[in-house]
């Protein structure tokens, strides 16, 4: 799709209409008409958000301490390929064909071309994809040398062909991550996952069994969404109509789901660099850091899109404080984790996963940074794809993906899991000032206040981690985890207050 047919972009939900009128919002081509009243509605409440990012974070955790280092590095490899075989399908193979069978009007006859369109296209591809990883398993185990590899990378090709089908009905509707239909599926997804892999993993399934049991999520999902989404959209919004309206929703929810691929290929594609030059239980350790310090910023987006909800990422009205207030949020929120993450990694790792792995400690600390980034990088994702520039995006975020790849791969090289980790804090850093780059020529993002909401959030960091830093850095007891916890939060927020950051008269945070 060229940058001249692209459809009109969709605005972004006001906070307030005084705060509306005072606002200057840059958006590329026509305005677009109003979205129909079923995207309208109100985000999810936060509780019903972090369900997710909480199931994900215990999941990890359990199979952190049952699986031991080496084989959830097996599992976190055949994860990291399956989100580069989605992403492979879902955004970078489907373009090319189609650009293909569009060039060849003899290809195919007008009535296969027509079927080969939006999501039926990019789900062909995954499946396509994800059904050559599943045959040449083996091949690929073999490759890394590790054989024990194959039936968990067969079992999580078959869980992305599902995950493609989720996005293929998620597409089909408005039912987005930003309306309370898609939270309580996301929910139910990831509860039955849970469920799920830890029944598999305590009968003896292993690490094949951790990655069989994300499939019956898939399958949740998907009834979820043929059973309660088409009651949720009315005529104008079924796939058969070929209306404005339609096609607007059709637009609005492949947004949302090429986002969400594209940020899950980012942490994939680094674990795949880093494999073949650590072994399978460093590998494993820093699988553990990474997957926690994702689920924190992914925890942190989701706890904003909650707390704010009528103001989602996606734009439906044209008012950028929407996404600025959401920024500011993030900001602050992960500055206290950046300083947890800094001075109590030690601590965190052994306490989370056990001893096995106290040396990805260093890891953990080196992502911090990533944890400051992910969640504003993931939500800045979102504003430009949902603004009719997904071309644009995907040349940015390729231009991005090779930077940070190229700096993974020679930081893992040099100082092995703690280099990777700087490079994936290297990898984010990069995909988010190309992405507020771009998002600044659309929207207001207010740069001047957000930098001093970052100068302010700094300031309150370091003070929570010298309190941190008091309760101690390795073995905590009880006393101290407690005495740290109350104390760093206490010094964060009475900085917060001191510099005007927050007020007690406004919402938390």
């Amino acid at each position: 799709m060229s940058e001249e047919q692209q459809p009109p972009s969709l605005p972004l939900v006001p906070v307030s209409r005084g705060a509306a009128s005072s606002l200057t919002v840059r958006t590329p081509g026509p305005t677009a008409p109003a979205i129909p009243a079923a995207v309208e509605r109100r985000s999810a409440p936060a509780w019903s958000r972090i369900v997710g990012p909480v199931l994900a974070g215990a999941v990890t955790v359990y199979l952190g301490r049952t699986f031991g280092p080496a084989a959830y590095g097996r599992y976190a490899l055949a994860l990291a390929i399956g989100a580069a075989t989605l992403y492979a399908g879902w955004v970078a193979l489907p373009p090319i064909l189609g650009r293909l069978i569009a060039g060849d009007p003899d290809l195919l006859d007008p009535a296969t071309r027509a079927a080969w369109r939006g999501a039926t296209l990019r789900f062909c591809c995954t499946v396509v994809v994800a059904a050559g990883v599943f045959a040449l398993a083996g091949p690929i185990a073999h490759a890394y040398g590790r054989v024990s590899l194959s039936w968990p990378l067969r079992w999580s090709a078959v869980a992305v062909a599902g995950q493609a089908l989720v996005l293929v009905f998620g597409e089909r509707s408005d039912t987005t991550r930003e309306s309370v239909l898609g939270a309580w599926i996301l929910g139910a997804t990831s509860l039955v996952q849970a469920v799920d892999i830890v029944a598999l993993v305590t009968h003896g399934a292993g690490v094949a069994g951790a990655a069989l049991g994300r499939i019956a999520g898939y399958v949740v999902a998907t009834a979820g969404l043929i059973l309660f989404a088409p009651g949720q959209l009315g005529s104008a919004h079924r796939p058969s109509s070929d209306g404005p309206a339609a096609r607007r929703i059709a637009w609005y929810a492949s947004a949302v789901a090429a986002a969400d691929v594209t940020w899950i290929a980012t942490f994939g594609l680094a674990m795949i660099v880093v494999s073949p030059f650590v072994s399978a239980a460093a590998l494993g350790r820093l699988g553990v850091a990474v997957t926690l310090t994702a689920v924190l910023g992914y925890g942190g987006y989701e706890l904003s899109g909650g707390l704010f909800s009528t103001a989602p990422a996606l734009a439906r009205a044209r008012d950028s404080a929407a996404v600025a207030q959401r920024l500011r949020f993030l900001v602050r929120w992960q500055g206290a984790v950046v300083a947890l993450l800094a001075v109590w990694s030690d601590p965190i790792m052994h306490l989370l996963f056990g001893n096995r792995y106290g040396a990805g400690a260093g890891a953990l600390r080196a992502l911090a940074v990533c944890s400051l980034l992910a969640a504003p990088a993931w939500l800045l994702t979102l504003v430009v794809t949902s603004f009719a520039r997904v071309r644009t995006r995907l040349i940015v975020a390729g231009l991005s993906f090779e930077a940070g790849l190229l700096a993974v791969y020679l930081l893992t090289t040099a100082r092995g899991i703690v280099g990777a980790a700087v490079g994936v804090d290297v990898l984010v850093a990069v995909y988010l000032v190309s992405h507020v780059w771009v998002a600044a020529s659309m929207v207001d993002l207010q740069l001047g206040s957000l930098m001093r909401s970052l100068i302010r959030t700094a300031a309150a960091a370091i003070a929570m981690a010298v309190v941190l830093s008091v309760a101690g850095t390795s073995d905590l007891s009880v006393v101290g985890w407690l005495a740290g916890a109350i104390g760093g939060t206490a010094a964060f927020l009475a900085v917060l207050l001191a510099t005007g950051e927050i007020s007690a008269g406004r919402r938390p945070l």
